[in-house]
């Protein structure tokens, strides 16, 4: 996992290498983005395993998901969340992250989801990233820009305790999951 600071932004590429054939990849992919649409969050426990918070990052920024809901017709996912600063022992109910979701094809026939922050509010600037694949790695990368009052204390290893770790959780739990349908 590489991540980088530059002009206020989090930069990060993480990758996982896996035996499964880039078919399955293709396909877990596509569950991934077909059960996010249809908002069945619950049939994606599998993705989200191991996410519930680790102590660093729990100590500086804990979110909790509340619910979400996707709008087929402008491709916008709404995500709502709790989030809990523990340095300020201060909790923000039901944030609403508005953000556009594609499902595309790259020019090798493979399939990536992609988001954009739709509408930022006080937690993110900007966000962008996307889940795709390249041979036989998963690839995640982001960009990440948070609001003023949360940049104020983002530092490096902050982001690291409260977003890196959680990217590369993903990226194992995909490859787990790819691997054992083996």
């Amino acid at each position: 996992m590489k991540t980088r600071y530059e002009k206020g932004s989090f930069k990060t590429e993480a990758r996982i290498g896996t035996s499964a054939s880039q078919k399955n990849m293709s396909n877990l992919i596509a569950e991934i983005h077909t059960h996010a649409r249809r908002i069945e969050i619950d049939s994606l426990d599998w993705l989200t395993k191991g996410l519930a918070g680790k102590e660093e990052g729990r100590n500086l920024i804990e979110i909790e998901y509340v619910n979400s809901e996707f709008n087929r017709n402008t491709k916008i996912f709404d995500l709502f969340v709790n989030v809990r600063v523990g340095i300020f022992n201060r909790r923000f109910n039901n944030i609403k992250i508005s953000m556009l979701m594609n499902y595309e094809n790259d020019l090798n026939g493979l399939p990536f989801i992609s988001i954009k922050l739709n509408q930022p509010n006080f937690l993110l600037k900007e966000i962008e990233g996307t889940l795709s694949i390249d041979k036989t790695h998963f690839v995640i990368r982001t960009s990440v820009q948070f609001g003023w009052f949360f940049n104020l204390f983002i530092s490096m290893s902050n982001y690291n305790a409260v977003a890196e770790w959680r990217i590369q959780t993903v990226l194992k739990n995909m490859k787990e999951t790819v691997e054992s349908r083996l």
